[in-house]
């Protein structure tokens, strides 16, 4: 999907908006109903990589992330890769390179590349952050889950959705009637104050982007944020 949203895109896509918001009400209404996920299958551990890509990736993070948001990361991160065991695919995800992506995928909101969406910069910080020889294959899978996560509709790669996927969870609460509840409780431990945050972020960037993909979804991305019922 282009980073420019054109009139016909906006019209295009406007059916998937308002589907993907009902499907998430649902999925809200059917948690405050008592609906949870299944546990993780026994012996599943998911743990973070302490080197590597990983851990680079995380550096970066950490330097320019703002305030909850490299928290966020982490929590996408889990949530992902929650929600591929709970899908049964798992086997289709990488956990070190969605890792590489969580921890890549936002801090354009906070160091854009001037004139592209907020996805640009995690773009560009994929091959800088790479450790020599890694895949092409590899890296290429990155840089588009990072690029495709704001995307409107459902990105087709495994890697792509489960990078949007457990962002969406985070920030508004979608799908988490799939999640084992205790993977939501050890996510969500250092969680306050991020909504806020967030909402922050993203109307900056919707005014420093206004043609773009985050800010045809600030409607609906600043709704959820309140409607979430993860800790806040």
């Amino acid at each position: 999907m282009n980073e420019v949203l054109s009139t016909k895109d906006r019209l295009r896509l406007l059916p998937t908006v308002v589907g993907r918001l009902g499907t998430t009400g649902i999925e809200l209404a059917a948690y405050c109903l008592g609906k949870r996920g299944a546990p993780l299958p026994s012996g599943v551990a998911i743990s973070p990589p302490a080197t590597g890509w990983g851990a680079e990736a995380q550096k970066v993070g950490a330097q320019l992330l703002g305030p909850g948001f490299l928290e966020h990361s982490v929590r996408t991160w889990w949530f992902g890769m929650a929600l591929a065991y709970a899908d049964r695919a798992q086997a289709n995800v990488d956990s070190d390179l969605l890792y590489v992506a969580a921890m890549l995928h936002d801090i354009g909101l906070f160091a854009p590349v001037k004139g592209r969406c907020f996805t640009a910069a995690g773009v560009e910080a994929v091959r800088e952050t790479a450790p020599a020889g890694t895949a092409a294959h590899e890296i290429a899978d990155v840089e588009a889950a990072i690029y495709e996560h704001v995307d409107i509709e459902k990105p087709a790669k495994p890697l792509s959705y489960y990078l949007q996927a457990g962002s969406l969870l985070d920030v508004a609460g979608t799908r988490i009637t799939k999640v084992d509840p205790v993977v939501v409780r050890q996510a969500c431990s250092d969680r306050a104050g991020f909504p806020a945050a967030c909402r922050s972020a993203w109307r900056a960037e919707c005014r420093r982007f206004p043609e773009g993909r985050a800010a045809y979804m600030e409607f609906a991305l600043l709704l959820g944020t309140r409607l979430n019922p993860l800790p806040r």
